[in-house]
């Protein structure tokens, strides 16, 4: 029994681990930051629990680093969820499937800024945000740093904190976060 409720619903071959299970259920009931290594399965985790949620969600926002990233993400949405959601990465995109009622974003932090983007998310309830490598929002402005960068990343994460129905934080091993500026509820899995 206990290893039924653990299979994966949108891989036949994976039974999740203790770890991950326990994320899962953490998340069902609030907010979770996963501090872990890049093998623990931090994103497998989101799309796990998308596959559960399914008839719940709407408006689904990943938030990356990178566009290489980004494209990476994209297919494995598309493998999983292409028939239920419509993949947008980019304004154009969402400007061609506006009228689709079900959407994954997946977008850099200067894409989700983007004026029409922005207008979209603005009229539509987000249920679920998942921004990765959070660590990145905490860097110091000047010191060779690009502070355009820094300043729309954490401007992103600010909006998503204040708008999405759930949030899901995602970064490698770190011991002492806090979110305590964010004034957000969030349990911690270390």
């Amino acid at each position: 029994m206990g290893r039924a409720i653990k299979e994966s619903c949108i891989e036949d071959d994976i039974v999740l681990t203790n770890e991950q299970f326990e994320c899962l259920q953490l998340l069902a009931n609030n907010n979770l930051f996963i501090s872990a290594p890049t093998s623990f399965g931090k994103t497998f985790i989101a799309f796990e629990f998308i596959s559960r949620n399914l008839n719940l969600f709407k408006n689904v926002i990943f938030i990356v680093p990178t566009i290489a990233l980004m494209n990476e993400l994209r297919k494995k949405c598309f493998k999983y969820f292409g028939e239920q959601f419509v993949i947008i990465t980019s304004e154009a995109e969402l400007e061609k499937n506006i009228d689709f009622d079900k959407k994954i974003f997946i977008l850099v932090p200067e894409r989700i800024n983007s004026r029409q983007v922005m207008k979209y998310l603005n009229s539509v309830k987000i249920d679920f945000a998942v921004y990765d490598e959070i660590y990145k929002l905490n860097v110091e402005l000047g010191k060779g740093n690009d502070n355009a960068r820094i300043i729309s990343m954490n401007y992103t994460y600010k909006y998503l904190t204040e708008n999405a129905e759930k949030l899901l934080l995602l970064g490698p091993f770190i011991k002492d976060a806090s979110f305590a500026k964010s004034g957000i509820k969030i349990d911690k899995y270390i």
